[in-house]
């Protein structure tokens, strides 16, 4: 059913841990009436109702299906957005945070065909990347993108003591290595040269107490290094993400069918 004119966006939730989390949390803060906090669906049904107000709380995703929605975003893990996606597409707008399901070409392909069919949008977020615009808008005469991620190896899975490059070949073969580390990696090849054609590289280094992400981009008449660093909240997202995450879901301005960056 249709949203009456400027009704608020109902915005549903997949995920409460720090990412979907603070997006709720600062949906629930706003008060402009631009959106309106549908639902959170975890699986940890309880602690999500300890802070999460009246909102509320599905841990089941049929009950979440039969909600009114008009947009979801995820914020679970790679497995959670291979198989939910596609069935929230066919119905609203989808936001994903865990990226790394779009290096399999099939599975892009066939989210590009339900967004397109249904009328849908899936908007890629920037999340820990500053100045994916200029990549997307330079992308016809960039020859190279290289992006190298640095964290401690706990936060890459790997050992307190593992040191030095653990990865370096192409986003699309890292990804297999790192699904949960290069969800930034993904957006960025997207945006620029490919998942084939851009170099993905994962450094490893003790103690490390934050998250930093350098892309190095080429192109006719260009050359840009763009650098982030942000603290590590402990697990595989850095501080600043959450806030990129959150301020995502809330610019999603109208934008054609398809698959969008914001």
């Amino acid at each position: 059913m249709a949203q009456p004119v400027n009704a608020p966006l109902r915005i549903g939730i997949i995920g409460a841990g720090t990412i979907g989390r603070v997006i709720a949390e600062t949906l629930l803060r706003q008060s402009d009436g631009r959106t309106a906090l549908a639902w959170i669906c975890t699986r940890n049904v309880e602690k999500a109702r300890a802070w999460a107000g009246v909102t509320p709380i599905v841990g089941d995703m049929a009950a979440a299906l039969a909600r009114p929605v008009d947009l979801v975003v995820e914020a679970a893990l790679p497995d959670v957005m291979r198989a939910l996606v596609p069935g929230f597409l066919e119905r609203c707008d989808v936001m994903p945070f865990s990226l790394t399901p779009l290096a399999d070409q099939a599975f892009y392909d066939q989210l590009a065909a339900i967004a397109r069919r249904a009328g849908r949008r899936l908007i890629l977020p920037k999340g820990a990347i500053v100045g994916l615009d200029g990549i997307v808008a330079a992308h016809p005469i960039l020859t190279s993108v290289r992006m190298t991620t640095t964290k401690s190896p706990e936060s890459l899975g790997q050992p307190a003591d593992k040191a030095g490059v653990l990865f370096s070949g192409s986003t699309r073969d890292a990804v297999v290595h790192f699904p949960r580390n290069t969800n930034v990696h993904v957006a960025v090849a997207l945006a620029g040269v490919g998942l084939d054609r851009t170099q993905s590289i994962v450094t490893a280094v003790p103690g490390l107490k934050t998250m930093r992400h350098l892309i190095e981009v080429e192109g006719e008449g260009l050359n840009w290094s763009i650098g982030v660093e942000s603290l590590s909240l402990g697990g595989v997202s850095g501080a600043f993400v959450p806030l990129s995450a959150a301020m995502s879901a809330l610019r999603c301005a109208d934008q054609p069918p398809g698959i969008h960056f914001e």
